[in-house]
């Protein structure tokens, strides 16, 4: 029939729509990912700058106490003891002053990859509902085909069953990707109270093996359910060419006798 697609359009459609939001996920936690190595490679930075300044006040009081012994030998014992403590203090005011400048540093960036690892979240959330609203509208196409095959031949009764099971499955597929992604949504809030940036990729990979095995599931019904609807037409156009032959046959013997 003239504007009506064969299944394996259909099922190309509907592989490129779901290919394509596999990519978007995937080139989000790819982002992810270089961004989260970058700002651990800046911690490990820190940490090692604040573990330097750590050393640096021992050794200055190891080296402070030491001169202040040395000092207590001698005649000017008070006034090199009171210059030593003022030398002490000051150089533990300028570590100390050091440390928390990393510390503060090093705050910034646990607040830099909370928040990036916030807007990751909110990319994949943003994708799976993409990926919803493209299941949507190819169960609306797939009812479409549907009524134009039923148009085309009303008598295939099995062949309209075929497709009222194949439009429930998939409705009840995008009913339970739906409430999935509900319950995701819920359980993601709650973990980013509490948790920091590292599951997020496990679960990222997750889903895009969930996607991949959904799509091989839903592809192999596909393929099924269309090759009983050809196997089911090919019959009928069998019977009917048998039909008019016997008719022919019929009218031959009539005009004889």
């Amino acid at each position: 029939m003239p504007g009506m697609l064969g299944p394996e359009r259909v099922l190309e459609s509907a592989h490129a729509l779901m290919s394509a939001a596999m990519i978007d996920a995937k080139r989000a936690r790819m982002r992810v990912e270089g961004e989260r190595q970058m700002l651990a490679n800046r911690l490990s930075r820190l940490q090692a700058e604040e573990l330097r300044a750590t050393k640096r006040i021992e050794e200055t009081h190891r080296r402070t106490q030491e001169i202040l012994a040395a000092k207590n030998r001698h005649h000017q014992h008070e006034l090199h003891k009171e210059q030593a403590r003022v030398e002490h203090e000051q150089m533990v005011d300028q570590h100390r002053q050091q440390l928390n400048r990393m510390r503060e540093e090093r705050k910034q960036a646990m607040a830099q990859t909370t928040e990036t690892t916030r807007a990751a979240l909110r990319d994949q959330v943003r994708a799976q509902k993409e990926l919803a609203e493209r299941a949507a509208s190819e169960i609306s196409y797939m009812r479409d085909v549907e009524q134009e095959m039923a148009n085309f031949k009303r008598n295939a009764v099995r062949q309209g069953e075929a497709l009222a099971r194949e439009r429930k499955l998939r409705e009840k597929e995008l009913m339970i990707a739906h409430l999935q992604q509900r319950a995701e949504e819920r359980r993601r809030e709650e973990e980013l109270r509490t948790q920091l940036y590292d599951n997020n990729l496990s679960e990222l990979e997750q889903q895009e093996y969930e996607l991949i095995l959904s799509l091989q599931q839903q592809r192999e019904e596909h393929h099924a359910v269309y090759r009983e609807l050809e196997q089911e037409m090919s019959k009928k156009h069998l019977a009917a060419d048998g039909s008019q032959v016997d008719s022919k046959d019929s009218e031959g013997v009539f005009l004889t006798n």
